[in-house]
């Protein structure tokens, strides 16, 4: 398959010079009112396109027990609509221009299996598998080839890049190669701040120098992270055993990252009296635990300056997730006119097993900013129990 689809996702007369009402003025015995330009016309403005080229195959195999559908995809989306930067002697910061590219591509997998067929007891299965490998293959060189942001989201500062050849969005910040412990290695190190003093202290981050000139600065930041999945799947197993159904369902998401402020929160607090995440906090550096793999969190502005974007912040969001489990019975009733009866008790979101330090290690607090993915404060994901009955008269 092929397709091409476009996004006009402009503001109306985007192309065309045009006028607003500006201020008001007395010109001989008039009063007028004034117009100023509305924007910089762009007249090369062109729709933003994504165009999609897929091959799949679906199959039956083993006389209709096992059954499914493959397909591999590529989508490049090319002519995005950015707004593009300008000296503001010309009257606006910004004007509307297309650039950039990203690529989207992955695998996708449907399976459904009829492992056990018997008179009184069935087993069946189905399966969902998909990759995603997201790239920027373009950015601009007025841009000077990157694009950091992020300052919005919470407390976190610049967390995210655009950089050729990486993932749209990509965690930026800086590598952390453990704590200052003892008072030696302070006075061995060599990293200086951008206004050329050391700083270094017990208990404090020891932030990599990955440029070799012993100073720590933006210019140390380095790719840790990408908000995208490697992968996700969804597995569900059905068994029934005479009246009894039971249906397992279960789904996760691995490779991917989050920017967790709760953790960021509790490291470099902008209050010192905000709540602090208590697995850190508790085992954080002091003169009684020296071998702590975490900051001290006293003066944190000593070792801040921006650096909350790191190796500690960016988390594995991977999860696996117990979704649903249910258990029901079929029955009838027909004295009582009722043809059929189903009792059940379902259990949703019960286990979820992660590593990630949050509420809900798949929510995101920063959707409403593209494809950002940061949690803050999140609601915890409820845990339902539904006991019912159905009935067919």
């Amino acid at each position: 398959g092929y397709g091409e689809i476009g996004n006009s996702a402009i503001n109306n007369f985007e192309t065309l010079s045009t006028f607003s009402i500006g201020g008001n003025m007395v010109l001989g015995d008039a009063f007028l009112t004034g117009a100023v330009p509305s924007r910089i016309p762009n007249t090369d403005l062109v729709w933003e396109t994504t165009t999609e080229v897929h091959v799949g195959l679906d199959f039956t195999l083993l006389d209709e027990r096992l059954s499914g559908g493959m397909e591999y995809y590529v989508r490049n989306t090319g002519d995005q609509l950015f707004q593009r930067p300008v000296p503001r002697s010309q009257g606006f910061g910004s004007f509307r221009q297309n650039f950039g590219n990203v690529r989207n591509s992955g695998f996708e997998l449907t399976l459904s299996s009829q492992n056990i067929v018997k008179d009184d007891f069935t087993w069946e299965t189905d399966i969902t598998f998909a990759t995603l490998k997201n790239e920027v293959t373009e950015v601009p060189d007025f841009v000077g080839g990157q694009v950091t942001g992020g300052g919005g989201f919470a407390f976190g500062g610049d967390f995210w890049v655009v950089k050729e050849g990486e993932a749209m969005a990509s965690f930026y910040g800086y590598q952390v190669d453990g704590v200052y412990s003892t008072q030696a290695e302070v006075d061995a190190a060599a990293a200086q701040f951008p206004d050329g003093t050391a700083r270094e202290g017990l208990g404090h981050p020891i932030y990599a120098d990955q440029n070799g000139d012993n100073r720590i600065d933006e210019n140390d930041r380095v790719i840790i992270g990408k908000p995208f999945p490697d992968f996700n799947f969804g597995i569900n197993n059905r068994l029934t055993y005479k009246n009894f159904t039971l249906d397992v369902y279960v789904t996760g998401v691995q490779g991917i990252d989050a920017f967790n402020n709760l953790i960021a929160e509790s490291f470099y607090p902008i209050d010192p009296d905000r709540n602090k995440l208590s697995k850190y906090y508790l085992n954080r550096w002091t003169v009684d635990n020296p071998n702590s793999p975490y900051p001290s969190m006293v003066e944190p502005g000593r070792y801040q300056d921006g650096r909350k974007a790191n190796k500690w912040t960016v988390q594995d969001a991977s999860f696996v997730r117990l979704k649903n489990v249910t258990l029901g019975y079929d029955t009838a009733f027909k004295s009582l006119g009722i043809e059929s009866a189903n009792f059940y008790i379902s259990l949703e979101n019960f286990v979820t097993w992660t590593d990630f330090d949050g509420f809900d290690v798949d929510a995101n607090s920063s959707s409403g900013n593209g494809v950002q993915k940061g949690t803050y404060g999140d609601y915890p994901l409820a845990k339902t129990v539904r006991i019912g009955a159905r009935f067919n008269l």
